[in-house]
């Protein structure tokens, strides 16, 4: 039997030892030579953290299409592309109900056709501005004419409801692109890149002004923009959201503009409202495309996502009231918002993809929200004037899961909401027209 004394001789070696051999494949670890990075080559770090992806048996939702049935005829652009820009981007499409009468209707923004058609073609064109009465019965009609919403020159893209005056009617925002000019496009070889040549490029044009039509609740709208201060003649818009961001009692208003600044109004009441863009840190320079509005992460106040062009990422603005609120009670802070695309799993994965409408919507009713994002190529095939394609994505949860609904898509626009009120709905426009699917 050991003695005492070497017992303990015998553990201090031990753990003598242990620590030794420790320290030596610490210093191993440190000291070895980094091995040589592959292009291509799956490694730890950053891009593996963000490519997560659902469980094989995660809840599937299908849709039906029921545009037919809906006595919706709308057609998205009439005739043969001719490569000019007024036949490529757009159009936006936005629910709301005008009329009070409980059911949602809608209004979609379009372009009557080739830039090269006569006068008297484009205005015998089917594809116009349209806004489409709910009938309460899973059918609608047109009402554009009767309500004043159509007709109005110019390069219309996207469009937003909200009763921004709290009248108890629905008002419509609807925003202009580019002052567009006609430009041949350039067959020269050598002279421009065929893929985007300058006919589409938007930068070859002057950024044109907004609309916003005020409900008079008697079946007609007046455009007051200029009045209220939400022109924006400085952004090519093609995307805007109507928000209380700042939890005032007022709708907000951001516009997503397409190589020019984005724009935050924050209502002041009164028909008036202030640029806060800057201060808010919303005032992005990239090529916004769409916007979508959601608590997505429970924090009790709105965030933002804005999709953008080819390269430039997708920006996910968390709106910082809640925990500034947090760090300064019985204070009223300033709105502020923090881009953490990257943080979440949104930035990198959309660098390859040209983003366009997107929505807010919980799928899968397990209480937060996911987001459904539609790509689509401004890119034309250089064996042709026609566009490229590009899958469109969902994110659950923040989780990548990019799925293809249709391959052979350039779609421009998605907009989620109930119709009726026993249909989860997506419309999404495409090419060759708008879609009404049904869960």
């Amino acid at each position: 039997m050991l003695s005492r004394r070497r017992r303990r001789l015998g553990v201090t070696a031990g753990a003598a030892l242990a620590f030794a051999a420790g320290a030596g494949l610490l210093v191993w670890k440190v000291t070895r030579p980094a091995q040589a990075y592959r292009p291509g080559e799956a490694i730890e770090g950053l891009t593996a953290e963000l490519a997560r992806s659902l469980p094989p048996d995660y809840p599937r939702v299908t849709y039906r299409d029921v545009t037919a049935e809906a006595g919706i005829r709308f057609t998205h652009f009439g005739g043969t592309r001719s490569s000019q820009i007024v036949e490529d981007m757009g159009s936006g499409a936005a629910w709301g109900d005008y009329d009070n009468d409980g059911w949602e209707d809608l209004f979609v923004v379009n372009a009557s056709g080739p830039v090269t058609w006569p006068e008297a073609r484009h205005r015998a064109s089917p594809a116009r501005s349209t806004l489409y009465r709910n009938n309460g019965d899973g059918t609608f009609t047109d009402r554009t004419g009767e309500t004043g919403l159509g007709g109005r020159p110019g390069f219309w893209t996207a469009a937003a409801w909200a009763d921004y005056d709290r009248d108890g009617h629905l008002d419509l925002y609807v925003t202009g692109y580019v002052q567009f000019v006609l430009r041949p496009p350039t067959t020269q070889a050598g002279e421009v890149n065929i893929e985007e040549p300058p006919s589409i490029n938007p930068s070859s044009f002057a950024p044109a002004r907004n609309l916003l039509f005020r409900n008079t609740g008697r079946g007609a709208f007046t455009e007051v923009a200029a009045r209220t201060g939400v022109v924006d003649s400085l952004g090519r818009g093609l995307a805007a959201s109507w928000v209380d961001l700042d939890e005032d009692g007022w709708l907000d208003l951001y516009v997503g503009n397409d190589v020019s600044d984005n724009v935050l109004y924050r209502n002041l009441g009164g028909g008036r409202f202030q640029d806060i863009s800057h201060a808010a840190r919303v005032a992005d320079y990239r090529s916004a495309m769409g916007v979508a509005v959601g608590d997505w992460d429970n924090d009790g106040d709105q965030d933002m996502v804005v999709t953008h062009w080819i390269a430039q990422e997708n920006a996910l603005y968390n709106n910082r009231l809640s925990q500034l609120r947090a760090a300064n009670p019985g204070t009223t802070p300033p709105l502020q918002f923090m881009d953490e695309a990257d943080r979440y799993g949104l930035g990198q994965i959309a660098l390859d993809f040209i983003g366009w409408g997107a929505a807010f919507l919980d799928y899968d009713n397990d209480g937060r929200l996911d987001l459904f994002v539609v790509n689509g190529s401004t890119f034309q095939r250089r064996s042709s004037r026609r566009l490229n394609s590009m899958k469109s994505e969902s994110r659950r949860d923040s989780r990548s899961d990019s799925v293809s609904t249709n391959p052979r898509s350039t779609c421009r626009s998605s907009v989620a909401r109930r119709f009726p009120a026993s249909c989860s709905t997506l419309l999404r426009i495409e090419a060759s027209g708008l879609r009404i699917s049904c869960a």
